[in-house]
């Protein structure tokens, strides 16, 4: 910070404290000022002030401090320090009290996962756990059916939903509860399934002993309609699916505890070993089922944590997380109970003692996935098997738990700078705002062009939202640039990388970002889907080398598409041995999409599910999918679909370099060349310019040696890329 008289005026500094903690600071300044960067400070005093984020975005306004940086209840002191391009500077300073995070609310009401056509449907009344339900207000996250409404009566007391199905179908609806006091939340989401004929399926679900088993899943398919239908049993282990549409059934219960073995009805280890009962209009259907013990035996499992010259890491976080829990990851061709994807589980997370090392409790014979976690330094998503830590989660692998198993290594990788270099942002669910947890991939990519195009990586890092969805990739160096991943941690969402035009699915038109100072607002907006088949695609990723020898490729992550609506319905990410499963589909026409971050996008012929009741095999069908190795995606069209910044070549460079651009139509645009202070050095280009590819040189004689920023900007639109001088 500088003392000195200031010479940048900024008009307005103001803050709201939102209802999870979050400080968020906003500001304007007067026309005209060409700033460099911007500053902020944090301290619990005026002695205490610290810089906690640089700005490099004359356009910025805003700065969300995230409530893991703070102590609620506390008064913290925020100093916002402007620069301008000739280093003159202006602040302002205030002060701001965070109050504690509203707490979160919970619905205590259940509802209504049934419909039929030209009946009322209710749900009533609507609850959550607040002292007055008068102090709640509801509305609903995202799209829902015509007609649906909100009623309140007894002075709001009883809040109710109501609705008039007019067709079949399956409608996904998300409930917010506000409370309007305390502004917290609660949100529920759940799908109602509308039948045109229908009858009622009611069953049991109990232990061999005859014990009542409360609180397990029971899915109802009807596959003539392609309608999946979901109940949990009660405290007597009962269940009751009124409305459910008429025709051949198959029923599946998986049970809350790992105690017992979930079974299709009755006693399949897979729908094509059980035959269907048949449910008639105005009739009641009964599955009585008896659940096996499982063979699930606790031992202990032990290992350590190291840094990478083998001394020990105490306090390392480590947790273990069943396979079935895990994404949509697993070495398998077909899985047993295709339509159920389970969301995110932690089974146990324990912590090293000072020597480095753990013990966990894991049931022989099951299949984990486990990470270890450590402040300064990266993720290891998976135990050390010879090639040093694994930092990508599309690689992670499983192990077996056998009995005495004492032998999980995990070497974590030091983040050994210190920069104010940061990306920041969140995940969302783009049907309802709602926030989502994820995987957050960071990527290092060399971005190669010439035969071929697209990118291939190098490095990568990996992080775990927090439950409101925010994650952060700190110390992050002046050179490299990024492209990022977000996959979901929940079923009915598909992974994007960042695209600030809206996600994509493409590797190869993911934004590359440059991380100089704090960039905030890398936020993803996942797409849903419904899960209600009981159709697989599965197969194996390989890729043919030049002496046509062939290899596995894990770590692709796989997309079903729809031949018809081209939405994406299902996916998963091929294992160690290359295979993949995607479940849950529908009956129809696939394209299946390999999507790999070093070899680039391949996709299928199509895919037929055209499965019936009586004809069941054909619910899965096997495709591999193979790449070339030396093809890495596509090349540029000659007008791209989107602008472009590309890596200057070549790079390091003496004393000139070309940097060329895209664009997919005429537009004015400006690129400039930034110091690592933010001073502008050079305009190499500024005006209106044609779609195609554009190149420019710059002669970099008059300056020294060391990184170099250039950064194109079009209309809302800003990209950067670092570049490196040596003499």
């Amino acid at each position: 910070m500088r003392a000195s008289s200031q010479q940048v005026i900024i008009d307005d500094l103001s803050y709201e404290v939102s209802m999870y903690g979050d400080v968020v600071l906003t500001w304007s300044l007067p026309q005209g000022v060409a700033i460099s960067h911007f500053t902020v400070f944090r301290g619990l005093s005026p002695a205490d002030l610290k810089p906690i984020a640089e700005i490099y975005s004359p356009a910025a306004r805003q700065y969300t401090d995230h409530r893991s940086n703070l102590i609620p209840g506390s008064t913290y002191i925020y100093w916002l320090e402007a620069t301008d391009r000739q280093g003159n500077t202006g602040w302002k300073v205030i002060p701001v009290k965070v109050t504690p995070p509203s707490g979160g609310m919970k619905f205590t009401s259940k509802p209504e996962v049934t419909g039929f056509v030209g009946q009322d449907y209710w749900y009533i009344p609507i609850t959550v756990d607040a002292e007055k339900q008068e102090d709640v207000e509801y509305t609903f996250g995202g799209p829902h059916p015509d007609g649906m409404v909100f009623n309140s009566v007894g002075g709001g007391l009883v809040t109710s939903l109501y609705w008039l199905p007019i067709k079949a179908g399956q409608y996904p609806i998300t409930l917010i509860a506000t409370h309007k006091k305390t502004r917290a939340i609660a949100v529920q989401e759940f799908t109602i399934t509308v039948a045109s004929q229908a009858g009622v399926v009611t069953g049991t679900v109990r232990a061999v002993d005859n014990t009542p088993l409360r609180n397990t899943q029971v899915r109802v398919f009807q596959v003539q309609n392609d309608m999946a239908y979901e109940a949990t049993t009660d405290s007597l282990g009962t269940f009751v699916l009124p409305n459910v549409q008429v025709g051949e059934l198959y029923a599946f219960a998986r049970p809350a505890t790992p105690r017992y073995q979930p079974q299709w009805y009755t006693l399949g280890r897979n729908m094509s070993e059980v035959s269907p009962r048949t449910l008639r209009m105005g009739d009641t259907l009964r599955f009585a089922f008896q659940l096996l013990t499982s063979v699930d035996n606790p031992t202990a499992v032990r290992g350590n944590v190291r840094n990478m010259v083998g001394q020990p890491l105490a306090d390392a976080r480590v947790s273990f997380i069943r396979k079935s829990n895990f994404i949509h990851i697993g070495d398998t061709t077909i899985i047993s109970d295709p339509s159920f994807l389970d969301n995110f589980k932690i089974d146990t997370t324990v912590v090293t003692d000072a020597s480095g090392a753990f013990t966990a409790y894991l049931a022989v014979g099951r299949e984990y996935y486990a990470f270890a976690q450590k402040t300064s330094y990266a993720m290891a998503m998976s135990p050390d098997r010879g090639a040093g830590p694994e930092t990508n989660v599309l690689l992670a692998r499983p192990f077996k738990v056998r009995d005495g198993l004492s032998d999980l290594r995990f070497s974590l990788i030091y983040i050994d700078i210190s920069t104010p270099n940061r990306i920041v942002g969140s995940v969302k669910s783009v049907a309802n705002g709602i926030d989502k947890e994820a995987v957050v991939v960071l990527i290092d990519p060399d971005l190669k062009r010439g035969a071929g195009g697209g990118h291939t990586y190098r490095q990568y890092r990996s992080t775990v939202t927090d439950e409101n969805g925010y994650y952060s990739f700190d110390n992050l160096g002046y050179t490299s640039t990024y492209s990022i991943l977000a996959v979901p941690l929940e079923k009915g969402l598909i992974p994007q990388f960042f695209n600030s035009r809206g996600g994509t699915t493409v590797a190869e038109n993911s934004d590359i970002v440059s991380a100089l100072g704090t960039v905030q607002n890398i936020n993803f907006d996942l797409p849903r889907v419904s899960l209600g088949g009981v159709g697989t695609v599965f197969g194996r990723i390989t890729v043919r080398h030049q002496d046509n020898s062939i290899s596995a490729v894990p770590g692709t992550i796989v997309f079903a598409e729809d031949n018809d609506s081209r939405d994406i319905l299902g996916y998963a990410i091929s294992d160690s041995a290359g295979w993949y499963s995607i479940p849950g589909l529908q009956r129809g026409m696939y394209t299946i999409w390999a999507v790999n971050t070093q070899l680039g996008s391949k996709s299928s012929p199509l895919v037929s599910l055209d499965y019936t009741t009586y004809n069941l095999f054909t619910a899965t069908r096997k495709m591999d999918v193979q790449f070339t190795d030396g093809v890495t995606g596509i090349s540029d069209p000659v007008h791209p679909e989107q602008v472009t910044l590309h890596q200057n070549h070549p790079n390091p460079f003496n004393p000139s370099t070309s940097i060329s651009f895209s664009l997919p139509r005429d537009m004015r645009v400006n690129l400039r060349v930034y110091n690592t202070i933010g001073q502008e050095i050079a305009t190499l280009f500024d005006g209106m310019a044609d779609a195609g590819t554009h190149v420019v040189n710059f002669d970099a004689s008059a300056y020294d040696s060391g990184v170099y920023y250039y950064r194109l900007t079009t209309g809302d639109m800003v990209l950067s890329k670092a570049m490196t001088l040596i003499k």
